[in-house]
């Protein structure tokens, strides 16, 4: 019964039979003591429905899975629970806005000239339409900071070496 329900897994969870009989007495083993009286669609669940992406060969995970089962009261709950949404995430809130269709907003880059004080054309992140004029009203930054140890003037940046050429030689 245990083999054959192993070697019935979906795809591509199925055992072959030497798999299926070198997982078997675990299983047997594990069933009663988890609240199984035979094999049934609760059990499948458990074992398959993460996936298996980046295994070489997921029936082979079967027999890890098997020491990870959990009670099956606690399955049956999780699994007929709705999940509950995740807090949105920095991308979420970027997600793609429709171009705004002004003449002067570039549809590709979504970026606008604009005349700085000095009357030079600048280019701008579009105020309606750029996920750049986004991230700066959400005050998101997708930015890595830096980890390390304080420097002496209290930043979480650690020193720069200097550099033989630096700015300091070469001003702009």
């Amino acid at each position: 019964m245990v083999l054959q329900f192993l070697m019935e897994l979906p795809a591509p969870y199925a055992c072959g039979l030497r798999d299926a009989r070198r997982f078997a007495p675990k299983l047997l083993e594990a069933l009663p003591l988890l609240g199984y009286t035979s094999p049934d669609e609760v059990l499948v669940y458990d074992l398959t429905h993460r996936p298996a992406s980046g295994l070489n060969d997921p029936a082979a995970a079967i027999g890890a899975r098997i020491d990870r089962l959990r009670p099956r009261h606690i399955v049956l709950r999780d699994r007929d629970t709705p999940s509950v949404a995740r807090p949105r995430t920095a991308p979420d809130m970027l997600a793609p806005t429709p171009h705004c269709g002004d003449a002067d907003c570039d549809p590709i880059s979504r970026m606008r000239e604009r005349r700085d004080g000095a009357g030079f054309l600048r280019l701008q992140p579009c105020s309606q339409c750029s996920p750049l004029a986004a991230r700066k009203k959400t005050g998101c930054r997708l930015t890595r900071q830096r980890s390390g140890q304080p420097d002496h003037a209290g930043s979480n940046h650690p020193a720069e070496p200097h550099h033989p050429l630096s700015d300091e030689e070469f001003p702009t």
